[in-house]
């Protein structure tokens, strides 16, 4: 997935394109095993909903990617549920960080939300870890 630059209120902005009916992975995140930051976002009320139900993970709940014939196994670590709408660009900028590199495995789930009228208004934003970070790391496990 990539972005294109558009015209918003009188201002160049990129823009992610995402696909119809499929989750796309950030172009520019890390690939599952790379030891950075994996993005993949995904539409929840048009277009195949393909993370229809991306709020209802809970801390602790298995995430698998699979990436040609290999599987990655990731946990729910956290969720965020983030203000969009009508907020100033410093806000959205803070929200977008979630898209940077980061140094550590992990996969990073993105979508809008609420579902109903009007929709959109919020980011939805699950982190999770690799299995393994919670087998070896006590104090980061998700209770």
């Amino acid at each position: 997935m990539t972005w294109k630059t558009v015209i918003r209120k009188g201002r160049l902005v990129s823009e992610w394109d995402l696909p119809k009916d499929a989750a796309g992975w950030h172009i520019n995140s890390a690939l599952p095993g790379q030891g950075d930051n994996v993005v993949i976002s995904g539409h929840h009320n048009i277009e195949g909903k393909v993370f229809r139900h991306i709020k209802d993970l809970n801390l602790g709940d298995t995430i698998i990617v699979y990436v040609g014939s290999s599987s990655y196994v990731y946990r729910v670590s956290a969720k965020y549920l983030l203000k969009e709408s009508g907020m100033p660009l410093e806000v959205r900028e803070k929200n977008a960080r979630w898209m940077l590199p980061t140094g550590d495995e992990r996969l990073t789930l993105i979508t809008c939300w609420p579902y109903e009228w009007p929709g959109n208004t919020h980011r939805v934003v699950v982190i999770a870890r690799p299995e393994a970070h919670f087998a070896s790391s006590p104090e980061s496990r998700v209770r």
